[in-house]
Parts: C-alpha cells; sequence; structure tokens
C-alpha cells in the first residue's frame, strides 16, 4: 500500500515494488551565479546547486536540468552539469550537461538550456543530485547562471 500521496509504484523484483517520488529544487529568484573555472564547480554569489539530496532511487532516474545562462565572452562556451554522490556516483562532465556557446562579437545574450538524461545505476540505494558549473574559452570568461532547476524521477 502507498505510504504517502503523489508517489508511484515501481517493480523492484518479482513480486516486489516500492514506492517513490519525484523530487525538484530550483534557485529561481536569486542572484545570478558565476563562474571563471574551468573545471566543474559551485557557483559564486549564490547558492550551492540545486540539490536534491538522499533520495532513494533503485536502478533508475530520469532527472532533468535548466538553467540560463551566458558567457562574457565571444566564442566561449557556459556548461552546466550533475553531479551525483551514493553508491552509484557519477561526476559531472560534459556528457551529461546543458551548454550555450557565445557566438560571434555579441555578449550578453541569455539563452535557457534544458536537458533530460535517464541515469542507470549500478547500486540502488540513497543518491544526491547537485547541478554543477564551468566555463570554457579564451580571453578570460565569465559564466553566469540564473533561473536553475532540477527534477529527478527516480525508478
Amino acid at each position: 500500500k502507498a505510504t504517502a500521496a503523489s508517489g508511484y509504484f515501481v517493480a523492484t523484483g518479482a513480486n516486489s515494488i516500492a514506492q517513490r517520488f519525484p523530487v525538484t529544487d530550483e534557485d529561481i529568484n536569486s542572484t545570478a551565479g558565476t563562474t571563471t573555472s574551468n573545471a566543474f564547480t559551485d557557483l559564486t554569489g549564490t547558492s550551492v546547486g540545486p540539490v536534491v539530496s538522499g533520495i532513494n532511487v533503485g536502478t533508475k532516474a530520469l532527472v532533468t536540468i535548466t538553467a540560463q545562462m551566458h558567457s562574457s565572452v565571444a566564442n566561449s562556451f557556459a556548461i552546466a552539469s550533475l553531479d551525483i554522490t551514493g553508491p552509484s556516483p557519477f561526476l559531472a562532465n560534459d556528457i551529461h550537461c546543458i551548454t550555450f556557446q557565445q557566438t560571434g562579437g555579441t555578449t550578453g545574450q541569455n539563452v535557457t538550456c534544458t536537458m533530460s538524461r535517464l541515469f542507470t545505476f549500478a547500486t540502488p540505494g540513497s543518491h544526491t543530485f547537485t547541478m554543477k558549473y564551468r566555463v570554457s574559452g579564451t580571453g578570460s570568461p565569465i559564466a553566469t547562471f540564473l533561473r536553475r532547476k532540477l527534477v529527478v524521477i527516480p525508478f
């Protein structure tokens, strides 16, 4: 039987089910965060994340990340990705990320990017999902991110 409203059930094995709940975190009304780091990191000027912590997942989770972003230098990139910690960790990388290239001589353009990905975990259990950020390009670019959202739907 259900333990709470708004959940759904997933098969965890033969004749076995578990109730799961979608979880979200967002930072849509705060000051924009920035980074000058070429490696994935937390942003300065705002809170960490968004973060969905301690969520119990089986072998899969559908994750969506969204951010409005721009970069201060033409031909540079603003990149947002995802760190997952727990029994089956993933490090933030350019494979599962959203990317905006500041093209041409125009700077200050803002774009909202979204990506959904189905992650497969070797070991079920409690995981924490945290958005991370970086910039790429020459000329000392500053990447800016705002209206950041994270949604995790565990299976």
